[in-house]
């Protein structure tokens, strides 16, 4: 609206095109913001130990400790491969994402949503020790589908090698959750569990920022401002108590 605003003022000011704005009398109706679904950290515990206990295969449970432990989007974890990974130091390469528009362009890969969202992540033990038994099933239908194989470097491919789409983590997870009678949100609520869960635990905004991929961190502060007031309230009443128990 402001670009159309714009316009119309230099058909006013200069080609004498319009002689009024027609996007004055335009009146913006302010939405609410939809509260965000997070997920409890019991409740992350309690779906991990519900994918051992079912025996989910461990591409799925890979893919979703992902979207946990380190708050990926859903198409940047899809477009991880393994050269991505350097096991020796422990961590991750973000540099691509799956998407998919509409049936005319199915599936592609293409560069993260910003300049930002590039970025190199430590990776939890807890992932890395599960890489080599996903390398393995991985290896093992390269051999069952034969000729079928679309070679790539992906993590996460459908049964012949190809890149798996966007909607299908989210549709497995949620009749997952209803046959388990868990609750579903939705994949971008890891995200934002795991912002939430770090700035409450005294993680500075900016390293926040720079985990989750966000342009820079003022969009962190301005989409988590109640937590930010939050983390604030506790580094107030730390400062406090610091200077409490030094007294002499």
């Amino acid at each position: 609206m402001i670009f159309i605003s714009n316009v119309c003022n230099y058909a006013i000011d200069y080609v004498n095109a319009i002689k009024e704005n027609p996007c004055k009398r335009i009146e913006f109706i302010k939405t609410e913001t939809k509260e965000r679904k997070t997920y409890s950290i019991e409740e992350e515990i309690t779906l991990l130990q519900r994918f051992k206990d079912r025996n989910v295969p461990i591409h799925y449970i890979v893919y979703y400790m992902i979207l946990i432990y380190l708050g990926l989007r859903n198409g940047e974890a899809l477009g991880l491969e393994w050269g991505d990974f350097d096991l020796e130091k422990g961590t991750v390469f973000v540099q691509r994402q799956v998407q998919y528009q509409n049936s005319s362009t199915d599936v592609y890969i293409s560069t993260p949503k910003t300049k930002n969202s590039i970025r190199n992540l430590l990776v939890p033990k807890e992932i890395l020790d599960l890489l080599p038994e996903l390398k393995a099933e991985q290896e093992q239908t390269k051999i069952d589908v034969g000729d079928n194989w679309h070679d790539s470097d992906l993590l996460f491919t459908t049964w012949n090698g190809e890149p798996m789409r966007p909607n299908r983590p989210y549709a497995w997870l949620k009749k997952f959750c209803e046959r388990e009678k868990l609750p579903f949100k939705s994949l971008h609520s890891f995200r934002h569990s795991l912002v939430t869960n770090l700035i409450h635990n005294n993680v500075d905004v900016a390293t926040v920022s720079n985990i989750v991929g966000h342009s820079n961190a003022n969009i962190t502060y301005s989409v988590y401002t109640h937590e930010v007031k939050q983390s604030t309230i506790y580094g107030c009443n730390k400062m406090s108590d610091l200077l409490k128990n030094n007294e002499p």
